[in-house]
């Protein structure tokens, strides 16, 4: 029965210790994770540092310029994105050190297990001299009792090379476990650290952008460039929705070529652009739900008088006066196709809804989803920002290449 026990508690150790390695292989995945990241974090600081340079430049130039604006919401997009890298750093450093733990904490137990069932299986044998005699052959008695007591003492120390061999064992991936988890702790600490540092300079930014805006809003001659500027930017936006329109083109197509080479589409079939599976249907004029929950329009789509300038002006989209930081909500179900920074636009998101319709967020100050996500109506897509013409949310509705006045399109309030 004792040689039973120690087998049994030999197989355990070897399933166990697999766990355990179970353990060390889980805690690497996020190291690799961590590791592909790295090259993106470093990359994040290099342009963040670039950035001060040039935000230094236009300061000593000119206290309030349309080019130190641009600096500062360049960087200020950059720090976003480099601290959500961070927070998702910090993530899967917390799973690490919850699993190291957990590693720690069983290696502890076997080895805690171990220890005592050999110290009882010394006391037994050398205290007592409980021998198990069951199976082994009449012998005279002083000679049995002899080659009974050397039978297990050999066996005790082939069993003590064993049970030490499996407590070094265990101690070993025990200290590497606390090495690993000292490591991981330390770098948990750097980046709280860095980010609280990125923080700290974000707020200042935005402060710095809050001066700078009410500075330009004085200038007429700045509503002049701002109104160049916006012109170009629209032309870009254009040309940003030709490319997205002929990118989905060609992912049709070659869809479809794929499709008639799997022979589950004879050529010349009618299904040629097969519909999307995003919700385009639900764009039926007068019926989409609003971007934002409250705010009135300060400017409608369409041709307008320039309130500064007197200059004739369009909007292709409209512009709804918002507290800065309001949540901004997909109209419908779509796919977000790009997420973009123009000038007098600031950071913008552009969702793809099948069928052609497209809707542009502009104006944004946070930007909760990345290119390619799926998402559902209503959902929190960012938060509203300012501009050179005050807090507010530019919203524009895209059928193909043709802009749409979005009121038409939106409920009544």
């Amino acid at each position: 029965m004792e040689v039973r026990h120690r087998f049994l508690t030999f197989l355990s150790f070897i399933v166990l210790m697999n766990l355990v390695g179970g353990f060390t292989t889980t805690t690497a995945n996020p190291t690799d994770d961590l590791r592909k990241k790295k090259n993106e974090l470093s990359n994040l600081r290099k342009e963040i540092k670039a950035y001060d340079r040039k935000i230094q430049d236009a300061m000593k130039k000119e206290r309030a310029s349309l080019s130190l604006l641009d600096a500062l919401d360049r960087q200020m997009v950059l720090i976003r994105r480099f601290v959500s890298q961070l927070k998702r750093e910090q993530s899967l450093i917390g799973e690490a050190i919850d699993r190291t733990r957990d590693s720690i904490a069983f290696l502890q137990a076997r080895l805690q297990t171990l220890e005592n069932d050999y110290a009882s299986y010394v006391r037994s044998v050398y205290m007592h001299g409980r021998i198990n005699t069951v199976g082994v052959p009449p012998l005279p008695s002083a000679y049995n009792e002899l080659a009974i007591r050397i039978h297990y003492l050999r066996r005790l120390s082939e069993q003590h090379h064993i049970d030490m061999n499996e407590m070094r064992q265990v101690q070993s991936q025990l200290n590497a476990q606390r090495i690993l988890l000292a490591e991981k702790l330390e770098e948990n600490n750097r980046i709280i650290t860095e980010k609280s540092h990125e923080e700290t300079k974000l707020t200042s930014r935005i402060s710095e952008r809050k001066m700078v805006i009410e500075q330009l809003r004085k200038n007429q001659k700045i509503w002049r460039q701002e109104l160049a500027r916006k012109q170009k930017a629209e032309k870009a936006l254009e040309g940003k929705i030709a490319e997205l329109i002929e990118r989905e083109r060609i992912k049709k197509e070659q869809k479809l070529a794929e499709r008639v080479r799997e022979k589950t589409l004879k050529p010349g079939s009618l299904e040629l652009f097969p519909s999307s599976s995003t919700s385009a249907g639900s764009f039926k004029r007068g019926t989409l739900p609003w971007p934002v929950s409250n705010g009135t329009i300060s400017s409608r789509f369409g041709w307008h008088t320039h309130p500064e300038l007197r200059t004739l002006t369009q909007n292709t989209g409209i512009d709804i006066a918002v507290p800065p930081g309001t949540d901004v909500h997909a109209v419908a179900d779509g796919e977000v196709a790009a997420i973009w920074w123009l000038p007098s636009f600031g950071t913008l998101i552009i969702l793809s809804h099948g069928d052609g319709f497209r809707t542009v967020y502009a104006h944004l100050s946070d930007v909760f989803v990345t290119e390619g996500n799926h998402v559902k109506q209503g959902q929190t897509i960012g938060r509203s920002g300012e501009s050179v013409s005050g807090s507010t949310l530019h919203f524009e509705l895209w059928k193909d290449r043709e802009k749409q006045d979005p009121e038409a399109w939106l409920m009544n309030r």
